[in-house]
């Protein structure tokens, strides 16, 4: 049986039990500090700093994407995600995490060739969907830091709503809001916002 797929509405809504389910101390300090992905472009140039090599990359790129696709909207990718958690595996995590991450990096080609026969990037499209379908199933009730999946999810999502493409495209953003008001219909405003 497949999965529905989630729109990015649902993304939206189901976002914020995500979140609840905790941040790393290395997450939450990435982000208290502003890191996002305009940071993540420049250290993409610092080439000495990277922890993840070409191979890692082209694996996270492809469950970013799937995470949150291109659609009317530009997905993950586009938005500079990978670069984004690349940044705060390599910069903002404790050793023990990243080692820890680095793992449940390659533990996603080991779950496919377990379950198709084949690594996660040469596996067919509807493979690699059954496969994180899988891992998201897996991963209900637990939290980011107790499952890598999910923490995939948290990373992406962080990193994506943080993007001048997650902030201008996806949600509404105003430089200088105006006046507050609380209780605005969606329906009046269209989306989040972001600021």
């Amino acid at each position: 049986m497949r999965m529905k797929s989630l729109d990015r509405r649902d993304v939206l809504k189901r976002m914020t039990g995500l979140m609840g389910g905790g941040l790393s101390a290395s997450v939450a300090s990435g982000i208290l500090s502003g890191v996002g992905p305009a940071q993540a472009a420049a250290f993409a140039l610092q080439t000495d700093k990277h922890t993840l090599k070409a191979a890692d990359m082209a694996v996270l790129a492809e469950l970013a994407d799937r995470i949150i696709p291109d659609t009317d909207t530009p997905g993950a990718r586009a938005a500079g995600v990978p670069a984004y958690i690349h940044l705060m595996v390599s910069e903002w995590y404790y050793d023990d995490e990243r080692v820890r991450f680095i793992a449940g990096l390659k533990s996603i080609d080991q779950l496919s060739r377990d379950h198709t026969g084949k690594a996660f990037l040469q596996a067919s499209e509807e493979d690699r969907h059954d496969l994180m379908v899988r891992m998201d199933r897996a991963a209900a009730g637990k939290s980011p830091a107790d499952n890598f999946f999910l923490e995939i999810k948290q990373l992406t999502l962080i990193g994506y709503f943080t993007s001048q493409i997650g902030a201008e495209e996806e949600l509404r953003y105003e430089a200088v809001p105006g006046p507050y008001e609380g209780c605005v219909p969606l329906s009046k405003i269209g989306r989040a916002w972001a600021t």
